[in-house]
């Protein structure tokens, strides 16, 4: 399985795994990076280009749910 690194910032936002591949939140990827000091513009534009933009075999998948405004 491939985790996103840094463990410690981006584990919060692992919503659940299938088969062999972990299945991240978009919304709280981004509330991760804000939570470690970065600016939500920033925050959303690194999961943008460097997570939603890379793909390889394995890469996690990226769940866009979003609920009454709040990070889930």
């Amino acid at each position: 399985m491939i985790y996103f690194e840094p463990r410690s910032i981006y584990d919060s936002a692992i919503v659940c795994y299938t088969g062999n591949k972990i299945i991240y939140s978009y919304y709280l990827l981004i509330f991760a990076l804000i939570e470690s000091g970065w600016t939500e513009e920033n925050s959303i534009e690194w999961v943008n280009y460097n997570i939603i933009g890379t793909s390889m075999k394995g890469w996690p998948k990226i769940l866009y749910i979003e609920s009454h405004g709040e990070y889930i």
